[in-house]
């Protein structure tokens, strides 16, 4: 090649950037930004920064939200379902109502945050983070694990001791839920305890409900 001939070569046109794309990056640089009812399904805002955002009702289904920053975001009734929020600052957000369902929040950081009624079948929360995060009503998380739980586990009638016995358990056969209530499966857990048992059952998997007898408790949120 000629020397120098690279200088006279017509430069590439770039490629445009879908509109699509483009009004994610816009989306993903708004702090407080008003995005309720949003259809933002699949969408990527990987490290996107969204504190204090108003993202009430939206569709989120799906979303790649790894590593953003949501602290005090609304995301109430939101539908985060199979959306992957690893790594993701939630502090102080507002989750009452959201479909978290199948939602992949390892390591998330939960600090704070409003998990009434939300919905976390099938989540996936090992190393999340959940200190001072409300789960059951007025339920802090430390609440939660020195109240309810071994409330919930003596429900059914069972010792403490006896539930306590399937803290190392692996599928349902020797769930403590199952231990608690006799129940063949899941859905058979009585209807009064149901909805909580489905959350212990969602934490209990993601090893961040230590044993009530257990002689060391940690209740930061993160597994032992």
């Amino acid at each position: 090649m000629e020397p120098g001939c690279w200088r006279r070569q017509t430069p590439r046109p770039k490629r445009r950037v879908s509109q699509r794309r483009e009004s994610q990056r816009r989306v993903s640089q708004r702090r407080g930004a008003n995005l309720s009812g949003a259809y933002l399904s699949g969408a990527n805002l990987s490290g996107a920064y969204l504190s204090g955002a108003n993202l009430s009702g939206a569709n989120l289904s799906g979303a790649y939200l790894s590593g953003a920053n949501l602290s005090g975001a609304n995301l109430s009734g939101a539908n985060l379902s199979g959306a992957n929020l690893s790594g993701a600052y939630l502090s102080g957000a507002n989750l009452s109502g959201a479909n978290l369902s199948g939602a992949y929040l390892s390591g998330a950081y939960l600090s704070g945050a409003n998990l009434r009624d939300a919905n976390l079948s099938g989540a996936y929360l090992r190393g999340a983070y959940l200190r001072g995060a409300y789960l059951s009503g007025a339920l802090t998380w430390e609440k939660y694990l020195s109240d309810l739980v071994p409330a919930l586990c003596v429900a059914g009638g069972k010792s403490l001791a006896e539930v306590a016995a399937g803290w190392s358990c692996h599928d349902w056969s020797n769930c403590p839920m199952h231990i608690a209530f006799d129940a063949p499966t899941q859905a058979d857990v009585p209807a009064l305890y149901r909805r909580e048992a489905e959350l212990f059952i969602t934490l209990f998997d993601a090893g961040l409900i230590p044993n009530p007898l257990g002689t060391h408790a940690d209740a930061t949120g993160r597994s032992a």
